[in-house]
């Protein structure tokens, strides 16, 4: 029986041989990953400043529904300022780790590079960001240098710097505009230049300023920003045919309800066409308030 036993336990010479092969294998391996570990660890130590565009967080931060966005320049911000945004604070501490190891926002767009930044939310934030949309070299080598040595000088606080920037009155016309010209506009990004061009469209022109707070969560306060920065053509408002049109054609404008459509086109066959410069409110079809949103769109007028 002990024999046997031996027998199981004894290895031969061929046997050994491998046996200590592949120990030194596991050894190596071992080795190996701690060493590439050492290195990895020395890289984020050095300031490769691509590495913080991961962040540990695989959520992307706080969510565009979160955010109470206002004036920024995300190089001064302080962290109860961007807390006070929306941002979770792992969030600002990814931020922080990206400062610390030399990145810096020189213009709008190096804010979205962030990880935790998707382009929804950067579409909100943009119109707050306080920097340039594009660099523009310095003529003036003495400003530049005194600008610089003023930049040195300023800290995360929850002061923006809106002293360095002027003043420009931007005038165009909300019914002819582009995205372009309403992106020139205090508070308006590309999220709603885009929407306000897209809205125009579907209403035929617009008769107020009041109408751009129909637009998805516009702000009262952005509106106000912008008031003595824009007007509004009334003859380039499309009118509606409102002895002629379809049902479809009706309802196709965003203050008509396919139900008040298809009243419409009932009474006008009942009764006879519509005397719009006589009641805009179209024998007492639109209530009050439709009635006088409705009136600049009617026509004949």
């Amino acid at each position: 029986m002990l024999k046997r036993l031996r027998s199981y336990l004894e290895h031969h010479r061929g046997e050994r041989n491998g046996t200590i092969v592949l120990a030194t294998l596991f050894i190596l391996v071992f080795l190996a990953r701690a060493i590439l570990q050492t290195y990895a660890d020395d890289d984020m130590e050095t300031g490769e400043i691509q590495a913080f565009f991961i962040a540990e967080d695989q959520s992307k931060g706080s969510s565009k529904s979160q955010l109470a966005p206002f004036d920024f320049d995300p190089n001064v911000l302080s962290d109860s300022g961007y807390m006070a945004m929306g941002f979770a604070q792992k969030n600002v501490s990814t931020l922080r780790k990206y400062q610390k190891a030399g990145g810096k926002f020189k213009v709008k767009s190096d804010f979205n590079r962030l990880y935790f930044i998707s382009d929804s939310i950067y579409s909100i934030l943009e119109p707050y960001i306080l920097l340039p949309d594009s660099l523009v070299k310095d003529q003036d080598t003495t400003k530049s240098k005194a600008y610089r040595q003023y930049d040195d000088k300023v800290k995360w606080s929850d002061t923006a710097r809106t002293d360095v920037y002027k003043y420009n009155p931007i005038i165009c016309d909300l019914n002819y505009a582009d995205t372009t010209e309403l992106k020139k506009l205090p508070g308006i990004g590309s999220f709603y230049a885009n929407k306000i061009v897209e809205y125009r469209s579907a209403l035929g022109g617009y008769s107020n300023l009041a109408q751009l707070l129909e637009l998805w969560n516009m702000k009262t306060e952005t509106v106000d920003r912008i008031a003595d920065r824009v007007t509004i053509d009334p003859q380039a408002i499309e009118k509606l045919e409102i002895n002629s049109a379809t049902a479809q054609e009706l309802a196709s404008h965003p203050y008509i309800s396919f139900h008040l459509a298809s009243q419409i086109v009932l009474h006008r066959e009942a009764n006879g066409p519509f005397d719009t410069k006589q009641n805009k409110c179209l024998n007492g079809l639109l209530n009050d308030q439709l009635c006088l949103k409705l009136a600049p769109y009617l026509s004949p007028d």
